[in-house]
């Protein structure tokens, strides 16, 4: 933040002297991103042949010019 000399630092990680540990699954500073997401209920607008277009509506994650892996629904106990 403004001035913050501490931003993904942990500051005081454990509760204190009596259980003398930090407890599993502290959330602690690490890496952000880079994983893989799944993206579901976007509809396909129209599929243009003649200039390999697929136009979808909704918003994609990742930047201009990145891959995408499309497949169909699995739908499971759907209607």
């Amino acid at each position: 933040a403004h001035g913050s000399k501490n931003h993904r630092l942990p500051g005081s990680i454990g509760p204190g002297t009596t259980p003398g540990r930090v407890y599993p699954g502290k959330k602690m500073a690490g890496r952000y991103g880079g994983k893989q997401i799944t993206t579901r209920k976007l509809t396909i607008v129209r599929i243009d042949l003649e200039r390999n277009l697929l136009l979808i509506k909704g918003s994609i994650p990742g930047k201009p010019g990145g891959l995408l892996n499309i497949k169909p629904a699995n739908l499971v106990g759907g209607k």
